[in-house]
């Protein structure tokens, strides 16, 4: 674009900068940081807050279109969720900043590990993380920690990044929230 200037920093001895955004968090893949959550609640989360509101969603889960989807009908899902009074929610059909209603309104989020939880460094509650039995990321346990939520994770059978749980399974995933 007409407005991006590209530094050639092996020519530039310093920068300076009112404002650097980087592309990614400064830690290794897969971990949370203290500056990256700060970041995020003071600088980010202000501008969002000017224009929106927090929506009333108490308890949410949030599902999966793409990989690591929940291997249960979506029938019987939203049976389920609705009958532990969770709302059954896609992230990826919202906004940014109607997610970020959606976590500073929530005080139990029940989810598959994704994408969709990174934004938990808005919300203040009980969080319970699906994952398949190999799998070691504690992205989402090291945010919850630094943010001061309450975290649990189910250990469910994984297949091809897919995620199985049964209907009893997802039963006790909502009941321990």
């Amino acid at each position: 674009g007409e407005n991006v200037n590209i530094l050639d920093l092996d020519k530039v001895n310093t920068c300076q900068f009112e404002v650097l955004i980087l592309p990614s968090m400064l830690t290794d893949p897969g971990f949370s940081s203290y500056q990256y959550v700060d970041f995020m609640n003071y600088s980010l989360l202000p501008k969002v807050l000017k224009t929106s509101k927090c929506l009333k969603t108490e308890s949410v889960f949030i599902n999966r279109r793409g990989s690591r989807k929940l291997g249960i009908n979506d029938v019987s899902l939203q049976q389920i969720c609705k009958q532990y009074k969770f709302h059954c929610l896609f992230l990826e059909d919202y906004s940014f900043d109607k997610q970020m209603e959606i976590m500073l309104g929530a005080k139990r989020i029940v989810a598959p590990h994704g994408g969709g939880l990174a934004n938990t460094f808005a919300f203040n509650g009980s969080l319970t993380e699906l994952v398949g039995t190999n799998y070691s990321n504690t992205c989402y346990l090291d945010l919850a920690m630094i943010c001061e939520n309450n975290y649990k994770y189910c250990a469910l059978p994984d297949d091809s990044g897919d995620l199985h749980i049964d209907e009893t399974a997802l039963r006790e995933c909502l009941k321990i929230q």
